[in-house]
């Protein structure tokens, strides 16, 4: 009944043993957090686990099982006289805290796990850094493209309206006229190379009417009587997103459907984003052919759709559905400016 109930808590250091064991043979410092928590799960019974370490930018979530409702019981995870991060675990159920044995078990598996633990809290410092460096290189691009189609862009239009005005006032054929309808091709030249640099910054569609519609028009561009592109948005209208997340999302959702044109040759796909609090989740399903045994390391398209997911610290996957094929990248959400 004690088994039944509490696990192996009753055997704690062959509980610390099993999981030493298990780490030692984990081919990624990676897998540690994920073994931690089904270990306190498993093996102990007790509702959730969350592991996070700690970084630079904040606590950084390594790896959840179930729910860990606050106040979750917290348990330092410490490596060399400095607390490196934290092991979360909430009271059993029925129970409003955790008793003594189970505290001291939680102790003993964080204490195990911290050393294979700590040194993931200098590649998560690496990570996040590399997540704001994208971040903050898209909000510029974005502010970068306003100034200058709003600034400068009317500004050099404004003057070339006056230019040509004078050079009415002129006789035709005179030295004046020339020079003006000059400088008034010049300005024409510059509001196009304008254009072009500004179009490079971010895509065109996402700047003029934002992301929804911008995905809509993908949606209507790529569809045809043959293939028939459906677009699910939660919520609709979407909130206010990062530019590298909405940047993310657009250049995602066109390469996946592209491929979905290409490819699949089928006559259904349906583009679905969700919204959450914490993340964006953009998915491409369809009714086609399948990757006919690729997978998602597999294909420039795929590839690329895969780094630009995990440069923001999401995740991607490519697999066949049961009818056709789906691709799905989940983001973090980031904030908004």
């Amino acid at each position: 009944m004690d088994r039944y109930y509490y696990g192996e808590r009753a055997h704690p250091y062959q509980l610390v043993r099993q999981l030493a064991e298990r780490m030692s043979h984990a081919v990624d410092p990676a897998d540690a957090p994920p073994l931690l928590c089904r270990t306190v799960v498993q093996a102990l019974g007790l509702p959730a686990a969350v592991v996070r370490v700690r970084t630079r930018s904040g606590p950084r979530e390594l790896a959840r099982l179930g729910t860990v409702e606050p106040p979750g019981v917290r348990f330092p995870l410490t490596y060399e006289g400095a607390e490196i991060g934290e092991l979360l675990v909430p009271p059993r159920l029925g129970q409003s805290e955790l008793d003594r044995q189970d505290r001291e078990v939680l102790g003993l598996l964080a204490d195990q796990a911290s050393p294979a633990i700590a040194s993931l809290g200098l590649s998560e410092d690496l990570r996040a850094s590399r997540e704001q460096l994208v971040l903050a290189r898209e909000e510029e691009r974005r502010r970068l493209r306003h100034d200058l189609h709003d600034g400068l862009g009317p500004a050099l239009s404004g003057l070339r309206l006056r230019i040509d005005a004078a050079g009415t006032d002129l006789p035709d054929g005179s030295g004046a006229a020339a020079s003006l309808t000059a400088a008034s091709a010049g300005i024409g030249q510059a509001i196009t190379e304008l254009r072009r640099i500004t179009g490079g910054l971010t895509p065109g569609p996402l700047d003029s009417k934002g992301l929804a519609d911008a995905l809509r028009r993908l949606a209507d561009t790529l569809g045809s009587q043959a293939l028939r592109i459906t677009l699910d948005l939660r919520p609709d209208p979407l909130p206010a997103l990062s530019a590298a997340v909405e940047v993310a999302v657009y250049r995602i959702s066109g390469e996946a459907l592209n491929n979905v044109v290409r490819h699949s040759g089928a006559t259904a796909a349906r583009l679905s984003l969700r919204a959450l609090s914490d993340r964006v989740t953009v998915e491409v399903a369809d009714n086609g052919a399948g990757f006919a045994g690729r997978d998602s390391t597999s294909g420039v398209g795929l590839r690329s759709m895969a780094e630009r997911a995990e440069e923001l610290g999401g995740t991607f996957t490519a697999g066949n559905a049961p009818a056709g094929a789906v691709v799905r990248a989940v983001l973090p959400r980031g904030r908004a400016d």
